[in-house]
């Protein structure tokens, strides 16, 4: 699984990912997407202040197989 780094930019109101292996960034800046990825990782915006460390479990940056979607 590819590891991610992501973090919540509370100025800009935006969830931002950067993919260690290619260094690609994705910036969540709909609520409800940014909603469904603390659904994902049982997270709150309060503990993504920081920078934290995570598998790529919603596929941001990866294929996937038809079965997974």
């Amino acid at each position: 699984m590819r590891c991610i780094r992501f973090w919540f930019d509370s100025w800009e109101q935006v969830m931002i990912l950067l993919h260690l292996e290619t260094n690609k960034k994705k910036v969540l800046r709909n609520p409800k997407e940014i909603q469904r990825f603390l659904c994902a990782y049982e997270l709150d915006l309060h503990q993504c202040k920081g920078v934290l460390e995570a598998e790529d479990r919603l596929h941001y940056f990866g294929n996937r197989s038809i079965r997974q979607r």
